[in-house]
């Protein structure tokens, strides 16, 4: 069995607010969840419970990495990658990465590096700790195939698959 695990639906689906509904049932976890905020996409660094911006209104002088009509701050990236790095070395019993999109393996941006060392890790070291992450339907396909993932359980209903996992 797989240690890492993709939870796919559409854009908008509310899959970031079932991982916050769910956060209680997965143990020991930490990682990434991009909520929206009034409009606007944010960092929460799940151990930590803290929400830092991440995306930006509009295009500014501030260090920024746009995608389609999106702008994000480089300098919110980066606090995602600090709260990624230590977790291969943590005690848990989940990482999660939400969400895994273009910008990471079409342009190796965003949450690269500290993305593929996570996934290279859990491939490498098939342990306990289960690794989650979060891609959008229309794109799994070119992660799976991108990030050699062939071997993920793919979850499309949370709540379901939480129930039949306790």
């Amino acid at each position: 069995m797989s240690n890492i695990w993709i939870f796919s639906r559409s854009i908008r689906s509310g899959k970031t607010t079932e991982l916050l509904q769910t956060l209680p049932f997965f143990g020991k976890v930490d990682g990434i969840l991009c909520p929206d905020k009034k409009g606007l996409r944010y960092g929460f660094a799940i151990a930590e419970q803290r929400y830092f911006p991440l995306q930006i209104a509009d295009e500014t002088s501030e260090p920024s990495t746009s995608i389609g009509r999106f702008h994000f701050s480089n300098a919110g990236f980066k606090e995602c990658q600090v709260v990624l790095n230590p977790c291969k070395n943590k005690e848990l019993d989940w990482i999660i990465i939400d969400e895994v999109g273009k910008l990471e393996y079409l342009r190796k941006e965003g949450l690269e590096p500290e993305l593929s060392a996570l996934i290279h890790h859990h491939k490498q070291n098939k342990g306990t700790v289960q690794l989650l992450l979060v891609v959008r339907d229309f794109l799994l396909d070119d992660i799976i195939a991108h990030y050699g993932l062939q071997e993920a359980e793919i979850i499309h209903d949370l709540m379901r698959w939480n129930k039949t996992n306790q």
